[in-house]
């Protein structure tokens, strides 16, 4: 994401109460509430009301905020008409060939997608926090060290050899750990470079803001650090599939579901002169929410139906499975394709509709307007 700099920096992207609010705290609690837990929970699977709340609300229903930003909205769609139209087409000739060649390439190229998913997001809210600061040169530049952050774990992941956690399925991550096995005080090694990195950026935030009378960014300080705490510890430190897959996603989806409502409320504001945007628009919040969690609902819904079969009981409580799991090379590779596009198609779409170009030239004045 790309916006005009503001003559002065401000430490809050919204403000400091809705950035802690809904930016930083929501995965602060998690945290909070896993470090509770007897270490032989961390490693169970998943409980199903965990999955509901977290996976399928969270996760599953961020994906279809997007629809907010792209075909719920003519004039949004208008101003991608071309790449809202072609996008799906491509990408689900794209990843339904890849599934007809290989169901386990298909898991394996969804697993990498996502990652480079999560880590742009990452980036991209770092970015918005800097779009007000000055232009010194910074040793440790802020795309860098998220880089760092999220990418250096996701490395380890590779070379472990007893790992308990996956993005998918079992396995759809390449594996490398075997080799590593004897030589375990690399990865000790690069553990501690890792966080005297992230401390020097800290510290080097600290200085630049000091030295130069500039408002130190607070509010990225902590994002940079609850990003990186995430991969790290989620990661790493516990290699728990539990605490990965709930921090990361509520870390992930809690600021987008945050970023589509505050950008409705934005839109509101910009669009019908004179008017004065609530802060708690119940109607827009509702409509939001509901038509998200719907629609992850349906979503799930057929995953489990033609592909998991994991959570029969909960999803046959609310209606009975019409077809059998999607079996043989092109029933199989046509459900997944057909399934996954919404998600890969999230992806695509949340690269270009934030971008500071003049496909979206109203975003620039959103996010510099808005009062911090």
């Amino acid at each position: 994401m790309s916006f005009g700099k503001r003559s002065v920096q401000h430490p809050w992207l919204f403000s400091m109460g809705m950035d802690l609010g809904f930016l930083i705290a929501p995965v602060v609690f998690c945290w909070v509430i896993l470090l509770q837990l007897p270490q032989g929970v961390l490693h169970v699977d998943i409980p199903l009301w965990v999955w509901v709340m977290v996976v399928l609300g969270i996760d599953v229903g961020h994906v279809w905020t997007t629809i907010f930003r792209s075909y719920a909205r003519a004039d949004e769609f208008a101003a991608h008409r071309t790449a809202f139209t072609v996008a799906p087409i491509v990408i689900f000739l794209l990843i339904f060939a890849v599934a007809y060649w290989s169901i386990d390439w298909f898991w394996r190229c969804m697993a990498y997608f996502a990652v480079f998913h999560f880590v742009k997001q990452q980036y991209g809210f770092t970015k918005l926090y800097s779009r007000g600061e000055s232009t010194r040169t910074r040793i440790l530049s802020d795309k860098r060290i998220v880089n760092l952050a999220t990418v250096y774990p996701v490395i380890n992941w590779h070379f472990q050899a007893d790992k308990q956690i996956h993005w998918f399925v079992e396995g759809d991550f390449l594996s490398f750990g075997e080799g590593l096995a004897s030589v375990s005080w690399v990865m000790s090694t690069c553990n501690i470079v890792y966080w005297m990195l992230i401390a020097a950026w800290v510290a080097q935030e600290l200085w630049i803001g000091i030295k130069y009378a500039d408002n130190i960014s607070w509010g990225k300080i902590l994002w940079v650090l609850t990003t990186a705490g995430n991969w790290f510890f989620g990661i790493i430190y516990f290699n728990s599939d539990l605490i990965f897959s709930v921090t990361n996603i509520v870390a992930h989806g809690v600021p987008y579901y945050f970023l589509i409502y505050w950008y409705g409320l934005q839109k509101q504001r910009f669009s019908i002169k004179g008017s004065i945007a609530r802060f708690w628009n119940v109607k827009w919040l509702t409509m939001l929410v509901g038509i998200a969690l719907l629609l992850a609902f349906i979503e799930e819904y057929c995953w489990d139906m033609l592909v998991y079969r994991d959570r029969v009981g909960f999803f046959e409580a609310v209606l009975p499975y019409g077809y059998e799991v999607a079996t043989g090379r092109f029933p199989a590779a046509l459900a997944l394709g057909l399934l996954a596009l919404p998600q890969l198609l999230h992806y695509y779409i949340d690269g270009i509709i934030w971008k500071g170009n003049h496909r979206n030239s109203h975003l620039k004045h959103m996010f510099n307007s808005n009062a911090n």
